[in-house]
């Protein structure tokens, strides 16, 4: 079954905020989220365009 959008928002958010507590922003790569998070990247980039802006939301 398919996310929605929001959903999938949510996932990214979820896995980038572990990601960025446990490892530290700096040592996150976007591609790390990608494959984390197990989406593609025009699924990230549509939510976020950069990575400051994954870091604000999460």
């Amino acid at each position: 079954m398919r996310r929605s959008a929001e959903e999938t928002r949510r996932h990214i958010l979820d896995v980038a905020g572990d990601l960025f507590y446990a490892r530290g922003v700096r040592a996150v790569g976007m591609d790390l989220v990608i494959g984390t998070a197990g989406v593609a990247n025009a699924t990230l980039y549509r939510q976020f365009a950069t990575k400051d802006e994954l870091d604000t939301a999460a």
